[in-house]
């Protein structure tokens, strides 16, 4: 699970992308499947390439399912992503 702090599309398509309503609740997400009864998981809450690269292997010898919580900064995104946000602009031009 991906967690930058909130709906990355939808703050690219923003002129202010740290308006609030973008923002998600800071929850334990972790800890989500053992909340929803699935025992036995492996799960794991990583933000960096090597405990990224350590949780994967762990999840590789599990016996069950695995489900890693992979945290970012509010605003990493992808080439594409920031050059859309380089001309939302546009998008609110009234012609």
């Amino acid at each position: 699970m991906l967690n930058n702090s909130g709906y990355l599309s939808e703050r690219m398509l923003c002129k202010d992308m740290a308006l609030g309503y973008n923002d998600i609740a800071a929850w334990s997400y972790v800890e989500l499947p053992h909340a929803l009864g699935c025992q036995g998981w492996f799960t794991a809450r990583v933000s960096s390439c090597g405990v990224l690269d350590d949780a994967l292997k762990t999840a590789e010898q599990a016996d069950g399912a695995a489900y890693i919580e992979v945290i970012t900064d509010t605003y990493e995104a992808p080439p594409m992503y920031k050059k859309l946000h380089e001309h939302v602009e546009s998008f609110y031009n009234v012609h």
